[in-house]
């Protein structure tokens, strides 16, 4: 799968296609702003946070400065995110 996504990130900006990037962090350290769903989830109600922020797998990391990043805080891209 993640072969899979390093072809298509390639393939997204050769072609010029807008990349956005979304990924779990929560906005405070300790967590009490992370969705119920997260929360009852058990290992995904401690996700990363400020202090410790989240890391991207190698081969799928955005280019500084030109790629969009939003830290997400829900399970919905659309619920915690400004998309």
């Amino acid at each position: 799968m993640i072969h899979n996504t390093e072809r298509l990130l390639k393939s997204a900006r050769l072609s010029k296609i807008q990349v956005i990037f979304t990924y779990l962090q929560a906005l405070t350290d300790d967590c009490r702003d992370v969705s119920l769903d997260y929360k009852l989830s058990g290992d995904l109600s401690n996700l990363p946070g400020p202090s410790n922020p989240a890391k991207f797998l190698p081969g799928i990391t955005p280019i500084d400065g030109e790629e969009i990043c939003l830290p997400k805080t829900s399970c919905s891209v659309f619920q915690s995110t400004k998309l």
